[in-house]
């Protein structure tokens, strides 16, 4: 199976060992996190591929990205009124297993992305993103 490293399409030997330990280690967001207002940044699963489109006029950079609350990723930089692409592949839950990703055979194993936030550790504050069903965003 052949691996597209800038996008992670599933393939866990991309992960870096020393990357998945800590990785893995991360429980979604700690209940004494501040939940602050959602961010214009609409999600949609395209396959396997995560597609990020920034609607605020601001960037994030230095955050944590989650989906569903279990699977986590370092946020790539995120500019403002750009649009970011990240393979699913990539994200990794606290038993460092990677996103669910089927295959050509087996499409019905990918997982659904039903929810998505930001979390700044620096500040201990979350933010919710917009998740379109898959398919619906252009």
């Amino acid at each position: 199976m052949a691996c597209v490293v800038g996008l992670g399409l599933g393939c866990a030997a991309e992960l870096e060992p020393a990357d998945l330990a800590v990785r893995a280690d991360r429980a979604f967001p700690p209940a004494e996190s501040t939940l602050e207002a959602d961010l214009d940044i609409a999600v949609r699963q395209d396959g396997h591929v995560l597609v990020l489109d920034n609607r605020e006029a601001t960037g994030f950079a230095g955050h944590q990205l989650w989906l569903n609350r279990e699977w986590n990723l370092d946020a790539p930089p995120i500019p403002p009124a750009e649009r970011v692409e990240i393979g699913l592949g990539a994200f990794v839950n606290r038993y460092g297993e990677t996103f669910p990703l089927g295959g050509p055979l087996s499409p019905d194993k990918t997982g659904r992305v039903v929810s998505a936030e930001l979390y700044d550790p620096a500040r201990g504050a979350r933010r919710r993103l917009l998740v379109w069903p898959e398919g619906e965003l252009r």
